[in-house]
Parts: structure tokens; C-alpha cells; sequence
């Protein structure tokens, strides 16, 4: 006599159809998809292509480093010793030669040419300044006003802006201003 088994209690059926699980909020998450999907937003506007390469540079006081390429090369000041006209014009000078699109400068403190204000101010500066730039074998020292400066293709901002037109249809606005924070100078 044969005894039939019983089957085990904690043994599963085999589904015939996909259990569907209800989370919490299944019913709002199912309508903002309905939403979404009639709803389409545009989609965005492709990335440009080239990105913008801004190369800063400062303090190089009549040196030449190697610099990087770039669209746009911007000198934040200091770019002489002493200030002088022929220490400027030479660093202007290098400066229209690099290959960056645009050129942008703003004056540092050094650059006492470019501050007339100051010079009017602190004339003993300006002639420390133009005897020690005389005594300097590697300067030629001439004692020119800053608007016979040749700027070439150099912009330069002092308490300005301008705009700068790039690849795409892209500008960009900068604003520069000379100014620092006294120091070194007592009142």
C-alpha cells in the first residue's frame, strides 16, 4: 500500500503571471510619468564644440614666461619693474605677438605709468622709480607719456568693460579696474 506525500508548506507554486508589487505613491508616480510623457520638454542645446581656453597671467615685471594657447590671454597686472614707458612698451610689444585672439590688460601697481594720478601724488615714487629703471643696464629708460604707448592688439581696461565675441556665437563681458588695496605707503 502506497502512502501519497504531502507537499511541503514552504514550497512555491510556479507563477503563471508577474506579481505587482504596490509601493507607496504608486499611483502618483504612474500619473507624473503619464504627464511627462505627454508633456515633452525640448531638448537642450547641444554643447559648443570648442570650449573656452582663458590663459591668466600676472606679475611678470619684463619677463617672458612661456605661455600656454589659448582664446584669451589676460595679464592681471604688474607687467614692469618700475612702470617706465620703455618697460611697458616692451611687455605690450611681446604681448600683440602671442597668437590668443584677444588680448586684455589690467595695471598693477608697478605700472606707475599707467597711474598718472598716482605719479601726481607721489612724485618721489616716480623718481625713485625712473633712477633706479636708469641704472638698470637692461632697460632703456625714456620718460614718455602713457598715450604714446603702441598697444598694438592689446586691450587694456582701467574702471572699464568690453565684449568679447567668440566661436558659436558665444561673448563674454570683462570688467577690470587697477585698483588695489593700499599698502606699503603709510597715510
Amino acid at each position: 500500500m502506497s502512502i501519497p506525500l504531502r507537499k511541503s508548506s514552504n514550497a512555491r507554486e510556479p507563477e503563471s503571471a508577474p506579481r505587482i508589487i504596490k509601493l507607496p505613491r504608486h499611483r502618483l508616480r504612474s500619473v507624473a510619468s503619464t504627464l511627462r510623457s505627454l508633456h515633452r520638454l525640448p531638448c537642450p542645446p547641444p554643447l559648443p564644440t570648442h570650449l573656452l581656453t582663458v590663459v591668466c597671467i600676472s606679475d611678470t615685471h619684463c619677463t617672458h614666461p612661456p605661455i600656454p594657447p589659448g582664446d584669451l590671454l589676460l595679464h592681471a597686472g604688474d607687467l614692469s619693474k618700475w612702470g617706465t614707458f620703455s618697460e611697458i612698451q616692451a611687455q605690450l610689444t611681446w604681448l600683440s605677438e602671442q597668437p590668443h585672439k584677444y588680448k586684455v590688460v589690467i595695471a598693477g601697481n608697478h605700472d606707475l605709468l599707467l597711474d598718472p594720478e598716482f605719479k601726481e601724488q607721489h612724485p618721489e615714487r616716480w623718481r625713485e622709480a625712473a633712477q633706479a629703471a636708469s641704472d638698470d643696464k637692461h632697460i632703456d629708460y625714456i620718460d614718455r607719456p602713457a598715450a604714446h604707448l603702441d598697444w598694438g592688439n592689446v586691450i587694456y581696461l582701467q574702471d572699464s568693460s568690453v565684449t568679447l565675441l567668440f566661436h558659436g556665437d558665444r561673448s563674454l563681458r570683462i570688467y577690470g579696474s587697477p585698483l588695489t588695496p593700499r599698502y606699503g605707503l603709510s597715510l
